[in-house]
Formats: C-alpha cells, structure tokens, sequence
C-alpha cells in the first residue's frame, strides 16, 4: 500500500508510523479477536440475538495462552492440517534385483564377506553400472540381507544346533562360532 501511486504522502506516512509504533502481540491479539467475533455472527446467522458485548483483551494472559494453548488442543488461525501422502510411493528398480542372487550366495559361501569385496565383485562383473561410490548402498543391502538370514535362523528353532566349539588358535579358549549363511564375524 505504501507504494501505490495512488495513496497520498500523508496517508502513507500515517501508515509508517502506525506501523513503527504497532506491538506485534497487540495485533496478533486484535486479529484473534476480529476472527472469534466473526466465528461467532456467522454462527449467530439467521438467529434473532443481539450482539454480545466485547471482550476485554487482557495481553498478560494471551501471551502467557501462546505456550501452552497447543497442549490443549487448542488451534491457531495460522494451524494447518499436518500433509499425509494420499498416493504410493513410487518405486523404482533397484539396480542389485539382477544381482541379488549372485550376491546371497556370496554371502552364503563366506558368510564374513565385506560389502567393500561384495562391491568389488559387483564392479568387475558390471564396470559400467558399479562404481566405488554405490558402496554405502552395498553395505545397507548386505545388512539388511544378514539381517533377513539372522531372523530366519533365530525363528526357525534350530539356531542352537548349529553352534560349534573349537580351540581359538591364539589364545587356547573356547570360542564360538555361529556357521550359518549372513552372519558377521568380528
């Protein structure tokens, strides 16, 4: 408005200083009250009811509501209803799916194997599709793959079975080795 050609330099500088001696609370507060009043004759419409006095704005206890008013459900003029995606979510193909048999059995015969020797594998079987920086992702689907085989084997009951003891060559105790396809030896 202050920049309409149209608006005189006397209202315009009744504007700026409307506007540089305003309280932002003061406002949010009569803007709040305006809507209510609003809210309220359109509720009033078509009823023979005379107009309820104003309230008072008491500004202590408005700023003091601004905290805590969220914790009672209360809304705000400005709250917007939180987005909820309607539509799925697209999927692409993973470019692993036509390795993903290849790599299980991988992980199968050398259960230890790192997603750096997975990746490796993966880059010379497809130099032009695998690169040293699809690693991060190599190393989420052999976790997420051990994961899968580790959850099979624990809820299939037999885990136990398959535990083996032998003599740990440097230090002459019993260790314990799990011998099932996916698991992690560290």
């Amino acid at each position: 408005m202050l920049a309409h050609p149209g608006v005189s330099e006397a209202d315009k500088e009744r504007l700026r200083d409307l506007l540089g001696a305003s309280d932002p609370v003061t406002l949010f507060t009569g803007i709040r009250v305006a809507q209510e009043e609003l809210g309220k004759r359109v509720d009033r419409r078509d009823l023979n009811s005379t107009p309820e006095e104003p309230v008072a704005i008491d500004l202590q206890r408005f700023a003091a509501s601004l905290k805590t008013a969220w914790q009672a459900g209360e809304t705000r003029p400005t709250h917007r209803r939180p987005y909820r995606r309607t539509k799925p979510y697209p999927k692409r193909p993973s470019m692993f799916e036509p390795y993903e048999a290849q790599i299980k059995a991988w992980l199968e015969a050398e259960p230890a194997i790192p997603a750096a020797t997975v990746l490796q594998r993966l880059m010379d079987a497809d130099p032009a599709r695998f690169r040293t920086r699809s690693l991060r992702m190599v190393q989420r689907l052999v976790k997420v793959w051990r994961a899968d085989v580790m959850g099979r084997i624990i809820l299939d009951g037999d885990w136990i079975k398959r535990v083996h003891a032998y003599p740990s060559a440097a230090e002459g105790e019993i260790a314990r080795s799990i011998t099932t396809p996916g698991n992690i030896l560290r």
